[in-house]
């Protein structure tokens, strides 16, 4: 069965061995695990440069809140706990951030489990002013200016907590860039959310999270742009494909009438420029039968 505990002491010393020239605090959010996770980690509590909190289980989301609470530094990064950063991550994320002053700064990733190490994504050096098409949904294998989350809080009780950085942290950069180096090893999970979604009537947790960051971007008064409506489109074929796994027509119907009623609300008269003008054209007629089709084919 998959333990925690047999992988972060893995983590922690991928990230503590880093070689650097620059000075990096190692928050670790100790979220009510049952296991030993606890008990590996105090062989690091007397480092200067490592700071443990525990506290009462939250999830991954409320983890990340509690330590971004303690961010002392320009930029910030996440790590899961059964992930590990690459030799010389934190020096090519950083290099970078300041010579571009980037926002953010992504790397590539690899993919790896007991059995395997394959490579993931994969970029070239490039900056951009636009995020859409250039940095991935995921939450790590990225430094981001720790400033951008200032009044911004990753959702709990939410799975797909990640949709935060599409919906609202990555059009809050102004200046984004991405490296050729792997900075990033990401273990394959089987009993992960993404490997065990399927069918999970938590799935239903992809629109409601959408439903609740488009209302924040209202509250934090964002503005509704390109970039925002091309993401919105995006996120209604993703929402789909999940909940679909559910296997009911009622609810896939449901689901279909929600996403035409938000791109009605938010995006009003916006046209998109992107590949999903199918998808676009489905919400405004309101046509599901064709909406089906068209979200399999993207």
């Amino acid at each position: 069965m998959y333990k925690v505990e047999e992988y972060i002491e893995a983590c922690m010393e991928s990230v503590i061995r880093q070689k650097t020239k620059y000075k990096f605090l190692v928050v670790v959010v100790n979220d009510g695990s049952p296991d030993r996770s606890r008990d590996i980690l105090r062989k690091y509590e007397a480092l200067d440069n490592v700071v443990i909190i525990d506290q009462e289980n939250r999830g991954l989301s409320g983890a990340r809140n509690t330590g971004l609470e303690k961010i002392r530094a320009k930029y910030v990064t996440f790590v899961d706990s059964d992930d590990e950063l690459l030799p010389g991550a934190v020096e090519a994320w950083m290099d970078t951030a300041y010579k571009y002053d980037a926002d953010i700064v992504e790397g590539g990733y690899d993919i790896f489990s007991h059995h395997f190490t394959r490579p993931g994504k994969r970029y070239k050096e490039a900056v951009s002013d636009h995020w859409l098409g250039i940095l991935s949904g995921y939450g790590c294998m990225k430094v981001y200016r720790s400033t951008m989350f200032r009044h911004l809080h990753f959702p709990e009780g939410y799975w797909f907590e990640d949709t935060l950085m599409c919906f609202i942290l990555y059009p809050l950069a102004k200046k984004v860039a991405t490296i050729p180096q792997s900075v990033y090893r990401y273990r394959s999970n089987p009993f992960g959310i993404s490997n065990t979604m399927s069918g999970n009537p938590k799935c239903i947790d992809s629109i409601l999270i959408t439903i609740q960051l488009l209302e924040d971007t209202l509250k934090l008064c964002l503005p509704i742009d390109a970039q925002r409506y091309d993401m919105f489109l995006s996120q209604t074929v993703m929402n789909f494909k999940r909940i679909s796994t559910l296997h009911n027509e009622e609810v896939n119907r449901h689901l279909f009438a929600i996403h035409c009623r938000l791109r009605d609300q938010y995006f009003g008269e916006w046209r998109t420029s992107g590949g999903l003008k199918n998808i676009e054209k489905d919400l405004q007629e309101h046509n599901y039968g064709r909406f089906r089709v068209d979200a399999v084919c993207c």
